[in-house]
Order: C-alpha cells, then structure tokens, then sequence
C-alpha cells in the first residue's frame, strides 16, 4: 500500500483546506517534536506529518491516507519502543493537539481527548491530590488512548483492573474514515465486538481513537502509602523465593512490584550497586502498610523509603527509575504464573544482570493478580490474566556502537525467561519475539484475527506487528536488527 510518490501539491492544498490542524511536509522544522520517540534509537522521517485538532480532522486525513494508498500510522506519547507509530514512506498522525480532559463529576467519568498523556488527566483538580485516581499507565508521559488500548496496569489495578476495564466508551475513526462510537452500552452486536477487541488487542488494530470514556475510582483514604525497600541484588536468592510466596498472602489493595537496576554506592556516585528495590502502594494507612510489609522489612534493607502522597504523584516518583528518557532502548517483556521465582529463574536473573552491558539496564515486573484476574472474558482481549508478575526487561544504552550487545543481552535473557512464561505484553511491541502472536494473544488470537478482517478488511491499518501481520522473525543468529525499525 505504500509509495514514494509524494503527494500532488493540489491534493495536499485541498487536505489543508479541509483541516483545522496542519500539515507538515519533509524539512518543515515544526516536525522535529513529532519524530523525537522516547526511544533515542529509532528516527523516522515520513512523508507526511498531520496534526488533528477534531475528530473530523482525523477523518479526512484518513480518507486522505486511503486515497493516496499511503500508510497511516498515529502518534499519542511516542512511547511504544519500537517506534510503530511512525513510518517511512506515509502518514503520521500525530493527535498531540487533541489532550483535552474534562471530568463529569456526576458519572465520575472523565473524558478525554486522542493525544492526551496521563499527566494530563492527573493534572484536573479531582485526581492530582486525590481523592480520585484513573488506572492506567503508571508512567506520567505515557499517551492514554495507546495504552489503554493494550490494557494498561497501574499501581492499583489489584484493587480496580486493568486500566481497559475501566474504559466506557471509545469514539474512533474507522478505516473508512468515517466516525463510529462503541463502549459499555452499545446495543449493536458488532458495536461491542468493536469495543472487546479494542480493549486489549493492541493501538493501531482496528481504528484511529478520537475520544475516550474512562471511569474514575475513589481511593478509601484519598491517598496512598508508598514505600521502597533497597536490598543488595547479591541477596536475591534469599529474598525473592520469601517475596514469591508472601505476595500470594496480601490483599488486593496493596502492590508490590521490583527493580532489579544500578543505584549510586555507599562509596559515591562513582561507583553503582546492583539492586534488587521492592516499590509497594497501599491504599491504606501507613501503620497498615508497615505491618503487611513486616517480612520483607525483617530482611534488613540497605535502604527504606516512605511516602504518604496522592496516587500521581507516586507514580512520577517511581517511573522516573525506570524511564527511558531519550536514550537507546530496546524492551522485551513477559507473563509469569504464581510462584514462578523458583531458583532456576532467580539464576537467570542474577546471571544476566551481572553480565549486563549497560548500567542503565533493568529489569521490573508488575504485580498483578486481584481484581485483574478476577474479570470476565468480556471486559475485553486482554490474555493472560491469571499472570501474578509482569516483566518488562529495558535495555538502555547511549552510544550506537553498543547497540548489538545491549539488543543480544536483553534478547537472551528474554530467551532463557521463555520456558517459564506464559506470554508477553502487547503493549511493549518486541519485533524479535518468535511466535508473538500466541505471545501476545494467547486464547484470543483467533477472536482477534476475526476481528480484525471485519472491521479492516483491507488491512489498511497495518504495521508490523499489527493483528493480521504475516511478519515473523526468525529467532536465527546473528539476530536481524533491521525488523526493529518500522516497515514502511
């Protein structure tokens, strides 16, 4: 579907005409913003650049895209690692000027717009000190409509789901171009097929998002309790097996996930530690908090930290020591069952993160479990959520010239994890994952594959590892790393 033909100048006059946002063309200065990813590896110059302001704007440039036979890829938070959302030779639609949030106080629902990043919705009055909080993406900067389109765990998704359970209603632009708005009380069949497989199958699938309903929650006290225990990684094999069983003991409203990363010595910052740092919210108090923590603060930490502070803040707190901030990065993740931390996998976790090639690498995983697990097939295409601990593994690097031996670390220790997972994250798009459909998917590939030809019968949002992509690494050596850009 793609071309190197550019647009005709009186096609690109009568799209500018249609439009209240703009039009960027290659060498336009304005387009810098919108090529920067997260992700420092990837830079992509397409050929055309759209900035929507409405959701009639997204409709013509859809149209525009379909007419000219011309992919269409859409930019929320330029966060996905594998910079999908851009491509070489089409469209870019880049929703950043659509990040209006707006709260219906009577719903408890806010609504917000395409390019609205998390921050956004935790900047409105009713959530930034609480007593309010939306489930989502735990990192600030994050795009909302991306992530909650791949499911979205949040520090407090144990207590309330995914962030996608959430989701009431999505106002999309279909391949047609034309607007179609499905959710929670959608009488139409295909409607809520729409909305199931939106939740959960994946950005890009079956739709550009315009608008989204999401329902709030109300936190018990208003605020959480935070707190990070720091142990040296060396202790690993005494505390991860403890840390494995004492999680399947605690209530839902408490979370506890890890970090395994570099922090400054006890000689300087010259000198970085490996460690292994348990980050827990509670949705109590603080003496709640201390005592459910009890076992794990009787195994003497280097470190202790507490915070009693509203959910955001929290969270921009704790994402900045995994953020990947602008550097080279290359991300694989993974579902682990209950009582996976046996000490074959603790093996596998001390033996690559002392062979790491970067300091600026970790590993983290999600405790997941609670009201995740709890909900029914149809609250969206979210897989396996019978999954206790969600890894995401961040190579990051600086310098090009150590960009094979960050992307082989991280792809092997991915590899020597596989045997004990039973999935991976569709929201951390890894081109190098064999079998990544069944990956991603699990039982609901099929569903999905079925979906997706119903509601994109032309494939026209396509990319890589889009739902009907045929793409499949070969998993040989040396490892490909051209399938790490995007494809077009």
């Amino acid at each position: 579907m793609s071309t190197d033909r550019p647009p005709r100048p009186a096609l690109l006059a009568a799209l500018r005409r249609d439009l209240s946002g703009h039009v960027l063309e290659r060498g336009d200065p304005r387009r810098a913003r919108t090529l920067a990813l997260d992700n420092g590896r990837v830079r992509v110059e397409p050929a055309l650049v759209i900035l929507p302001r409405s959701a009639a704007d997204v409709g013509a440039a859809v149209r525009f895209a379909r007419d000219q036979g011309l992919p269409l890829t859409v930019r929320g938070g330029g966060h996905g690692a594998t910079g999908q959302c851009l491509n070489r030779s089409g469209v870019v639609l880049d929703t950043r000027l659509m990040r209006q949030v707006r709260l219906d106080r009577d719903r408890q629902v806010l609504r917000a717009g395409a390019g609205a990043l998390w921050e956004d919705l935790h900047a409105h009055p009713a959530l930034r000190d609480g007593p309010l909080v939306a489930v989502g993406a735990s990192t600030p900067q994050v795009g909302v409509a991306g992530s909650l389109l791949g499911g979205a765990y949040s520090f407090v998704s144990r207590s309330y789901g995914l962030g996608s359970d959430s989701l009431e209603a999505l106002e999309l632009i279909t391949p047609e171009g034309t607007p179609r708005t499905v959710g929670t009380h959608s009488a139409d069949p295909a409607d809520r097929e729409l909305f199931w497989a939106s939740r959960g199958g994946g950005g890009g699938n079956f739709g550009v998002v315009t608008a989204l309903e999401l329902r709030v929650h109300r936190l018990p006290a208003g605020t959480v309790c935070g707190s990070q225990l720091v142990y040296p990684l060396e202790r690993a094999r005494e505390i991860l097996p403890l840390y494995d069983e004492w999680i399947e003991t605690v209530p839902d409203g408490l979370t506890v996930y890890c970090h395994l990363s570099t922090t400054p010595g006890p000689t300087g910052p010259g000198r970085p530690l490996w460690t292994l740092t348990l980050t827990s919210t509670y949705d109590g108090g603080r003496d709640e908090a201390v005592e459910l923590l009890r076992p794990l603060l009787r195994l003497s930490p280097l470190r202790t930290l507490w915070r009693r502070t509203a959910l955001p803040a929290w969270e921009r707190e704790v994402g900045a020591l995994t953020a990947v901030a602008g550097r080279r990065a290359y991300i694989r993740s993974g579902h682990l069952p209950p009582r996976s931390l046996t000490p074959d996998v603790v093996d596998v976790l001390l033996h690559f993160m002392e062979c790491s090639p970067s300091p600026h690498n970790v590993m983290m995983w999600t405790h997941s479990g609670g009201a995740v697990a709890r909900a029914p097939e149809e609250a969206g295409a979210c897989a396996h959520r019978d999954s206790r601990l969600v890894y995401t593994l961040k190579a990051l690097w600086d310098e090009e010239s150590a960009t094979r031996s960050n992307v082989s670390w991280a792809y092997d220790f991915g590899e020597a994890l596989r045997p004990y997972v039973t999935g991976a994250f569709v929201c951390q798009l890894d081109p190098l994952q064999t079998r990544w459909r069944s990956m991603y998917y699990g039982a609901f590939e099929d569903r999905l594959l079925a979906a997706k030809r119903r509601f994109d019968p032309d494939g026209f949002f396509r990319f890589r590892q889009s739902v009907d992509s045929s793409f499949e690494p070969t998993g040989t050596r040396p490892l490909d790393l051209s399938v790490l850009e995007p494809a077009e």
